[in-house]
């Protein structure tokens, strides 16, 4: 081979023998997960968040959580069980197992300020009466089904062989139980939010909102923006409307539309929901996958733990964007809030718009925010 390089015109390079360890084909992983193909949002295509060239460039760290705010999380489904964050000053066997009675001393081992919140914490009026269906706060269980579906959005344990793919593969959620049946306890998310930060999230999911803009939710989520470091991520809603709504419309939180598999804005086709799409504007940040009603993701029905297809809105399109921000986050660990936003708002592709509606970027590209400067 040496003789060979040496002459002109020919080139010469050593066969080398490679041990394949993940599903890398030339540049692209696709997961083995049953519903992969079903997960529209997440595939190869302008318009769509192109997962499989993104996780050839990075997967994540473990240690990356994401706070889901939200209704809780069905923390045993099979999908998610291994993804859920485990406060190790709790977890006094160090065994990572949720929910562990063997951890449930009645102490506040971790002096964090809340007594065995081994795996987050019930905050829906936690402050008047202790938590929603369940004496215990340090359960925030879901009784509603969206926190479990946002989990498995973001964060489903991703090439098991069962289920869907979470965008965020490695990195895992913290559960943070702030509303109940539809509904959001302000205060709650507030205190919830604090708690987040206060035990190393540095992604927070706020896949809800209202219309009238909340001071004090405003200031606190200020702070923690500008003195916390996180990465504030939230849904602009599903109204058709262009009004703000908030947290996504505050200035320092990202706000996420929806788009549909042709990278329109989402709007829901006749002859359902048809007040229901994406809202926009110029306070609308960036979009992505939301519908019309075929987004799968973890469920439970009937006492069964399932996948269910048939979901809409920008509280999916906000857990997605928040697990691609656990990805660069995980990629470059030394970046500010500030730079991160910044990568996720210029890896977009153009969305085409087709009736009056239009949003302030474009459609999320996961594998353009990952991929190193050319």
């Amino acid at each position: 081979m040496l003789e060979l390089s040496r002459v002109p015109g020919i080139y010469a390079s050593p066969n080398y023998l490679l041990t394949v360890n993940s599903p890398n084909v030339l540049g692209f992983i696709f997961p083995d997960d049953e519903y992969w193909d079903q997960q529209w949002p997440l595939q190869l295509h302008t318009g769509k968040l192109n997962m499989p060239k993104a996780w050839a460039v990075e997967i994540g760290n473990e240690n990356e959580i994401i706070a889901v705010l939200d209704a809780g999380v069905r923390y045993d489904h099979p999908d998610l069980n291994d993804k859920v964050w485990v406060n190790p000053g709790e977890d006094l066997d160090s065994d990572s197992e949720l929910y562990d009675e063997d951890d449930m001393n009645e102490i506040d081992d971790d002096g964090n300020g809340f007594v065995d919140d081994l795996i987050g914490w019930d905050f829906w009026f936690w402050y008047q009466n202790g938590g929603d269906n369940t004496v215990d706060p340090d359960n925030p269980y879901d009784y509603f089904e969206h926190g479990t579906r946002m989990s498995g959005a973001c964060c489903a344990e991703t090439n098991n062989d069962i289920g869907i793919a979470g965008v965020a593969w490695n990195p895992g959620f913290m559960i943070v139980k702030v509303g109940h049946e539809g509904s959001i306890d302000m205060w709650g998310a507030m205190l919830g939010a604090c708690y987040a930060y206060w035990n190393g999230a540095r992604v927070l999911n706020m896949s809800f909102g209202f219309y009238e803009n909340q001071l004090f939710m405003s200031m606190l989520l200020k702070w923690l923006w500008r003195h916390g470091d996180m990465v504030l991520i939230a849904g602009a809603g599903n109204d058709l409307t262009d009004s703000p709504h908030y947290p996504a419309a505050y200035d320092f939180v990202l706000s996420v539309g929806g788009t549909d598999p042709d990278n329109h804005l989402w709007r829901e086709l006749p002859p359902w929901h048809l007040s229901k799409g994406s809202n926009w504007g110029d306070w609308v940040d960036i979009a992505a996958g939301a519908g019309p009603s075929n987004i799968i993701s973890t469920d439970f029905l009937w006492g069964n733990y399932i996948y269910t297809n048939g979901h809409f809105g920008t509280s999916y399109s906000s857990a997605f964007t928040s697990g691609v921000a656990a990805l660069i986050r995980s990629q470059h660990p030394e970046w500010t809030n500030q730079q991160v936003i910044e990568k996720l708002l210029e890896s977009t592709d153009p969305i085409v718009f087709n009736d009056e509606r239009y949003i302030n970027g474009g459609a999320l590209n996961a594998w353009k925010s990952l991929r190193m400067p050319q």
